[in-house]
């Protein structure tokens, strides 16, 4: 998935994020790999110099193009593992 208005790079291990009907957290933010290759031979070149994130995904859902990407409170302390259901604020967009 790509975005736009969202600066990856930018995001902390642990961030958590709602896009259309998923939460996920962020694991690590990270550098293109190999494994974009399996997407599609050719992709990793055409992505290399952009972030990108790992994320474990929390609750499973349908994103769609244009679904807001809005950065959730992060938990108090790692041992909580439920997601707070307050909005969070709206960083971008999936495209």
């Amino acid at each position: 998935m790509t975005t736009d208005g969202l600066n990856v790079n930018g995001l902390p291990a642990g961030q958590r994020l709602r896009i259309g009907e998923a939460r996920l957290e962020v694991a690590i933010v990270c550098t293109p790999c190999s494994q974009v290759e399996r997407i599609r031979p050719g992709l990793r070149k055409e992505v290399w110099g952009r972030g990108g994130m790992l994320c474990w995904v929390l609750e499973g859902g349908v994103i769609r193009a244009g679904d807001p990407i809005e950065k959730l409170p992060r938990p108090l302390s790692p041992s909580r593992q439920s997601c707070d259901e307050t909005r969070g604020e709206v960083s971008g967009r999936a495209t």
